[in-house]
């Protein structure tokens, strides 16, 4: 499973976040779970929870239908993100 889950890192993850100075580890697997941690410049990065949303998990589950539980870990505390998310959505 492990290397499963590096091949689809590899091949369709992390070229996209290494084009924005980021990266993605793989922490832990098992049958139905994995966890991760986003790196480098995504680590940090206000739209990181829209990646992992959108980009991350639905790659994964795309690939591998028999994971139902995904988390990413971010450097981004609760407070920053709510911040963001307050800044960018002042146009609604």
């Amino acid at each position: 499973m492990k290397s499963d889950i590096e091949g689809i890192l590899n091949k369709y993850i992390r070229p996209t976040l290494m084009q924005d100075g980021g990266n993605i580890k793989l922490l832990e697997s098992n049958k139905d779970t994995i966890k991760l941690k986003l790196m480098g410049q995504c680590s940090n990065c206000p739209l990181s929870s829209h990646t992992t949303e959108y980009f991350i998990k639905t790659v994964l589950t795309e690939k591998l239908p028999e994971i139902k539980n995904i988390t990413v870990e971010t450097g981004l505390s609760e407070e920053l993100l709510d911040i963001a998310y307050k800044y960018l959505r002042r146009d609604e």
